[in-house]
């Protein structure tokens, strides 16, 4: 699976974070700096490094597609890499509402896509949705069951 996270990330991580700052406060106005337009959504490069977009990703490449697994840089590289489209978001929403993803809208736009892969056969995008959940959730289930088993420290 070579696509991941980009709508999730652009949606619900930068987007909010950057919705967030008051007006002539955004990337250093307001304190007599010029903004840097290097600073992501979580602060300024003056004020640390890996507050900038094109700052290097200090940790290896994670051997996952999960964004709760990822952090921002993992995504960024992600991206840069060619992966960007996130179906797990979309589908977990499109199980619980349709209207979350505004499903009705998009099909009559003719545009039922995230990034090229279609939602349009409610069915199947459904089913999809459904087996990402119940996947995602025995996952989780056996990630607390092995907590438990080692009282809460990580191991095998």
């Amino acid at each position: 699976m070579k696509r991941i996270a980009c709508a999730f990330v652009l949606r619900f991580v930068i987007a909010p974070g950057l919705a967030a700052q008051a007006p002539g406060q955004a990337a250093g106005q307001g304190r007599g700096q010029a903004p840097d337009p290097r600073s992501a959504g979580g602060g300024q490069c003056a004020s640390n490094p890996y507050n900038c977009v094109d700052a290097p990703n200090p940790l290896r490449p994670p051997d996952t597609v999960w964004l709760e697994e990822m952090t921002w840089m993992d995504v960024r590289d992600a991206m840069k890499a060619g992966k960007t489209t996130i179906l797990i978001a979309t589908m977990n929403m499109l199980v619980t509402d349709p209207q979350s993803v505004r499903w009705d809208a998009r099909v009559k736009a003719g545009k039922a896509t995230i990034n090229g892969v279609s939602i349009a056969d409610k069915a199947k995008a459904l089913e999809t949705g459904r087996k990402i959940v119940e996947m995602r959730a025995t996952n989780t289930v056996a990630a607390i069951r092995k907590a438990i088993a080692n009282k809460g420290k990580a191991g095998d």
